[in-house]
């Protein structure tokens, strides 16, 4: 019997968001978004809802509509990685963004 088992962590919903803001940087498309961050289409249909709803992300509705990340958005990744770097320092994993 194993005491412990190396598995890989699930991400939190903040690694979630900050994904889907990293791929929509220059602009994509939900279908994109789903696959560069390994979503499913529910749960990438309410994240994107959210941070529309946030103003961390802005929805260009062309055809097909197109996902874009404001300013805020910017500044969310920005504290993200800082708080990411600062935590991860203090438990020692040293893992880079």
């Amino acid at each position: 019997m194993k005491l412990f088992e190396l598995t890989p962590m699930s991400r939190s919903r903040f690694d979630m968001l900050a994904e889907v803001l990293e791929t929509a940087r220059g602009g994509t498309t939900k279908t994109r978004i789903v696959t560069e961050a390994n979503l499913n289409q529910e749960i990438a249909t309410h994240m994107l809802n959210l941070l529309v709803d946030l103003d961390l992300l802005a929805a260009r509705h062309n055809s097909p509509i197109s996902y874009g990340t404001t300013e805020k958005g910017f500044r969310f990744l920005d504290e993200y990685r800082r708080l990411k770097r600062l935590l991860d320092s203090r438990s020692g994993l040293q893992e880079k963004l």
